[in-house]
């Protein structure tokens, strides 16, 4: 069994981190009983006493106070203190938001372009982005410019590419895209090393999407050094915060010699287990591998079946699904033998991964079957 890593495609998708607890919250205005208690709360979540925190902004979040329905917000999109729950930090941010809280208007129009919580709507992110930049909030702005994918102008009457703009003032969205572009040669010369510095400054910034494309540099040696240590170091970050790709990634390496780590079958099949769940076909093409080579598991040609379904079902992008499950159904293990199905799923990879690193295998075994 060839032990290979799927193809690593960068995502075209880009996460948001959304602001951390506001400590120099806007306290003005406020009667000195709120002040105070806000300012009790602030000290208490400073100390990590999140249920003295929680318990002094609901309160006050309950009785209208918007600094307190931001915070709200915070503690529930962050999950401290409370189970995490992206839809009550949007009941919180909306609260606040209509009362005029610039830091809650930016936030929901971080949600509402990327689905966070609620349905994926660029209206409503605008509306939101508009009312926070109208308060002079820099990084809204950015965003209402990015979205139009205009130019804006400076002050000189040059202009200046708004994602760059983002980028340069420490958005680390922006970051991470303006990486892609220089990743993929969009609107700008193919450059790995440039790609790789706006990587490195997302990833350090909590960008996960970033974080696993640099790691995905150091594996390669593209735009920098190869260093499989590095490499492991930003999968881990991305694939603790959730990035799906680096899952499959740690969920390969631990079971061939990708990140020369010592075989752990286990963490092997924990990691997978989790890229699948998000939908990343790799991590079940994977899986469908540890049940039919037995590693870590009772060897099933049945299970191993099922998982390169699911794989193929889910989109995995290299073929190597449809290679591993053609061979059972070419065999006869753990499916009902068909030669059809099998000379489909060869024909398959032949005609959609051209170039792909399985296609010689599948061409050769097409060749087989036809003698």
């Amino acid at each position: 069994m060839k032990t290979s890593i799927f193809s690593v495609v960068l995502p075209r998708l880009f996460r948001t981190e959304l602001r951390a607890l506001a400590v120099g919250l806007v306290l003005s205005f406020l009667p000195a009983a709120a002040w105070a208690d806000i300012d009790a709360g602030v000290r208490a979540y400073n100390k990590k006493d999140y249920a003295k925190a929680l318990g002094e902004f609901r309160s006050l979040a309950e009785r209208g106070n918007r600094v307190a329905q931001y915070n709200m917000g915070q503690m529930y999109r962050q999950g401290d203190g409370v189970q995490q729950d992206d839809a009550e930090a949007v009941k919180w941010y909306l609260l606040a938001a209509s009362k005029g809280d610039a830091d809650a208007q930016y936030n929901l129009g971080q949600m509402y372009r990327q689905g966070i919580g609620v349905e994926q709507n660029n209206v409503t992110a605008t509306k939101w982005y508009r009312l926070a930049a109208k308060q002079g909030y820099a990084d809204a702005q950015a965003k209402l410019a990015a979205m139009k994918d205009k130019p804006l102008a400076r002050s000189d009457g040059e202009t200046i590419n708004p994602i760059r703009l983002a980028a340069e003032h420490g958005d680390a969205q922006a970051q991470s895209q303006l990486g892609i572009a220089y990743a993929l040669g969009q609107g700008v010369a193919q450059d790995f090393k440039a790609a790789m510095k706006w990587f490195h400054l997302a990833a350090e910034r909590g960008d996960a999407d970033a974080q696993y494309n640099l790691g995905v540099g150091y594996h390669k040696g593209k735009g920098i050094r190869k260093d499989l240590k590095a490499a492991l170091y930003w999968f881990e970050k991305a694939a603790s915060a959730g990035q799906p790709y680096a899952q499959a990634n740690l969920g390969w390496g631990y079971m061939s010699d990708f990140l020369e780590l010592a075989p752990d079958y286990r963490l092997a099949m924990e990691w997978n287990l989790k890229a699948t769940s998000q939908g990343v076909g790799e991590g079940a093409t994977n899986i469908g591998l540890l049940y039919e080579n037995g590693w870590g598991v009772t060897a099933s040609h049945s299970d191993a079946a099922q998982w390169y379904r699911k794989a193929i079902e889910q989109g995995a992008r290299s073929g190597r699904a449809e290679l591993q499950l053609g061979g059972l159904y070419e065999s006869g293990l753990g499916v009902q033998k068909n030669l059809t199905a099998a000379t489909t799923l060869y024909r398959t990879i032949v005609k959609k991964y051209s170039g792909g690193e399985w296609v010689g295998t599948a061409e050769i075994r097409l060749a087989a079957m036809q003698n």
